[in-house]
Protein backbone atom coordinates (compact mmCIF):
# COMPACT_ATOMS: atom_id res chain seq x y z
CA UNK A 1 0.00 0.00 0.00
CA UNK A 2 1.67 3.47 -1.12
CA UNK A 3 1.23 6.20 1.44
CA UNK A 4 0.87 8.93 -0.80
CA UNK A 5 -0.53 8.59 -4.60
CA UNK A 6 1.53 11.15 -6.03
CA UNK A 7 0.45 10.78 -9.70
CA UNK A 8 -3.29 10.60 -9.05
CA UNK A 9 -2.66 13.71 -6.83
CA UNK A 10 -1.27 15.56 -9.19
CA UNK A 11 -3.46 14.79 -11.82
CA UNK A 12 -5.86 16.71 -10.18
CA UNK A 13 -6.63 20.06 -11.13
CA UNK A 14 -6.76 21.30 -7.84
CA UNK A 15 -3.67 20.04 -6.70
CA UNK A 16 -2.08 20.78 -9.04
CA UNK A 17 -3.20 24.67 -8.87
CA UNK A 18 -2.70 25.08 -5.45
CA UNK A 19 0.94 23.92 -5.42
CA UNK A 20 1.24 26.75 -8.23
CA UNK A 21 0.02 29.00 -5.86
CA UNK A 22 2.22 28.26 -2.80
CA UNK A 23 5.38 28.43 -5.48
CA UNK A 24 4.32 31.71 -6.73
CA UNK A 25 3.61 33.61 -3.50
CA UNK A 26 6.45 31.92 -1.66
CA UNK A 27 8.64 33.44 -4.28
CA UNK A 28 7.15 37.00 -4.82
CA UNK A 29 8.83 37.71 -1.20
CA UNK A 30 12.08 36.57 -2.67
CA UNK A 31 12.17 39.39 -5.27
CA UNK A 32 10.26 41.89 -3.75
CA UNK A 33 13.05 41.88 -1.23
CA UNK A 34 16.37 41.80 -3.00
CA UNK A 35 17.21 45.15 -2.49
CA UNK A 36 18.02 44.33 1.31
CA UNK A 37 20.85 41.53 0.19
CA UNK A 38 24.10 42.39 0.52
CA UNK A 39 26.05 43.16 -2.20
CA UNK A 40 22.63 44.24 -4.15
CA UNK A 41 22.74 47.83 -5.62
CA UNK A 42 19.67 49.50 -5.76
CA UNK A 43 19.35 52.34 -8.46
CA UNK A 44 18.22 55.62 -7.89
CA UNK A 45 15.62 57.78 -9.89
CA UNK A 46 18.44 58.68 -11.41
CA UNK A 47 19.77 55.59 -12.91
CA UNK A 48 23.13 55.58 -10.79
CA UNK A 49 24.27 52.85 -8.53
CA UNK A 50 23.39 53.64 -4.79
CA UNK A 51 26.34 52.77 -2.93
CA UNK A 52 27.37 52.74 1.03
CA UNK A 53 30.81 53.57 2.08
CA UNK A 54 34.00 54.57 0.16
CA UNK A 55 34.43 53.34 -3.68
CA UNK A 56 37.31 50.78 -4.66
CA UNK A 57 39.86 53.52 -5.55
CA UNK A 58 39.05 54.75 -2.07
CA UNK A 59 39.58 51.59 -0.26
CA UNK A 60 43.26 50.81 -2.24
CA UNK A 61 43.92 54.76 -1.73
CA UNK A 62 44.04 54.16 2.05
CA UNK A 63 45.76 51.46 1.67
CA UNK A 64 48.54 52.57 0.16
CA UNK A 65 48.72 55.72 2.76
CA UNK A 66 48.49 53.20 5.27
CA UNK A 67 51.35 51.36 4.33
CA UNK A 68 53.42 54.22 3.62
CA UNK A 69 52.72 56.39 6.58
CA UNK A 70 52.87 53.95 9.17
CA UNK A 71 49.09 54.18 10.05
CA UNK A 72 47.57 50.65 9.91
CA UNK A 73 43.96 52.38 11.08
CA UNK A 74 43.62 53.54 7.65
CA UNK A 75 43.98 50.28 6.32
CA UNK A 76 42.58 48.11 9.13
CA UNK A 77 38.76 50.34 9.06
CA UNK A 78 37.86 48.95 5.61
CA UNK A 79 38.54 44.97 6.90
CA UNK A 80 35.51 42.58 7.03
CA UNK A 81 34.36 40.82 9.60
CA UNK A 82 36.41 37.51 8.57
CA UNK A 83 39.93 38.90 6.98
CA UNK A 84 42.25 36.65 5.00
CA UNK A 85 46.11 37.05 6.40
CA UNK A 86 49.20 36.28 5.20
CA UNK A 87 52.41 37.52 6.16
CA UNK A 88 55.92 36.57 4.74
CA UNK A 89 57.87 34.05 7.74
CA UNK A 90 54.82 34.33 10.23
CA UNK A 91 50.75 34.20 10.04
CA UNK A 92 48.39 32.67 7.77
CA UNK A 93 44.86 32.09 8.33
CA UNK A 94 41.63 33.79 8.53
CA UNK A 95 41.22 35.76 11.69
CA UNK A 96 38.52 38.52 12.84
CA UNK A 97 39.34 42.27 11.85
CA UNK A 98 40.44 42.73 15.37
CA UNK A 99 42.60 39.84 15.17
CA UNK A 100 43.82 40.79 12.17
CA UNK A 101 45.02 44.30 13.23
CA UNK A 102 47.02 43.26 15.71
CA UNK A 103 48.85 40.88 14.23
CA UNK A 104 49.42 43.32 10.77
CA UNK A 105 50.56 45.85 13.76
CA UNK A 106 53.56 43.38 15.47
CA UNK A 107 54.58 42.50 12.06
CA UNK A 108 54.88 46.09 10.68
CA UNK A 109 56.34 46.79 14.44
CA UNK A 110 59.33 45.04 13.26
CA UNK A 111 60.34 47.81 10.29
CA UNK A 112 58.91 50.31 8.77
CA UNK A 113 58.28 50.21 4.90
CA UNK A 114 60.08 53.43 3.30
CA UNK A 115 58.10 53.12 0.06
CA UNK A 116 55.40 51.85 -1.91
CA UNK A 117 52.59 51.50 -4.33
CA UNK A 118 50.37 49.40 -6.00
CA UNK A 119 51.31 48.72 -9.73
CA UNK A 120 48.49 46.93 -10.56
CA UNK A 121 44.55 46.93 -10.06
CA UNK A 122 41.30 45.59 -11.21
CA UNK A 123 38.61 47.50 -10.11
CA UNK A 124 35.75 45.80 -12.35
CA UNK A 125 34.41 42.85 -11.78
CA UNK A 126 32.89 40.76 -8.32
CA UNK A 127 36.61 41.08 -6.61
CA UNK A 128 38.41 43.54 -7.20
CA UNK A 129 41.97 43.57 -5.76
CA UNK A 130 45.02 45.47 -6.07
CA UNK A 131 49.01 44.10 -5.84
CA UNK A 132 52.18 46.66 -5.75
CA UNK A 133 55.72 46.66 -4.32
CA UNK A 134 57.71 48.34 -2.05
CA UNK A 135 60.69 48.55 0.45
CA UNK A 136 60.56 47.25 4.37
CA UNK A 137 63.69 48.18 6.22
CA UNK A 138 63.94 45.56 9.70
CA UNK A 139 66.92 45.55 11.49
CA UNK A 140 69.03 47.71 9.13
CA UNK A 141 68.29 45.82 6.18
CA UNK A 142 66.10 46.40 3.23
CA UNK A 143 64.00 44.17 1.56
CA UNK A 144 61.93 44.10 -0.91
CA UNK A 145 57.70 43.39 -0.32
CA UNK A 146 54.73 42.22 -2.60
CA UNK A 147 51.21 43.17 -0.88
CA UNK A 148 47.83 41.81 -2.15
CA UNK A 149 44.86 43.16 -1.67
CA UNK A 150 41.03 41.46 -2.48
CA UNK A 151 38.07 43.37 -1.81
CA UNK A 152 34.33 42.24 -1.83
CA UNK A 153 31.21 43.93 -1.70
CA UNK A 154 29.26 43.41 1.62
CA UNK A 155 25.94 45.27 2.68
CA UNK A 156 27.07 47.77 0.08
CA UNK A 157 30.26 48.66 0.74
CA UNK A 158 33.62 47.55 -0.24
CA UNK A 159 35.31 45.55 2.36
CA UNK A 160 39.13 43.82 2.18
CA UNK A 161 38.50 40.05 3.01
CA UNK A 162 42.44 39.08 1.65
CA UNK A 163 46.01 40.90 2.70
CA UNK A 164 49.05 38.85 2.05
CA UNK A 165 52.62 40.51 2.44
CA UNK A 166 55.05 37.60 0.64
Amino acid sequence: MRYFEYEQDMKKPTTFFILLAFLIGEGVPLFANAGNFPGFQKKTAEGRRETKGPGIGSVFTDVEAGLTGGDLSSITKHFAKQVYISLRGTEDGCYSSNQAYYIIQNYFNQGRITNFKFTKKSETGPAPYATGGGTFRSRGERETIQVYVALTRLDGAWVITQFNVY
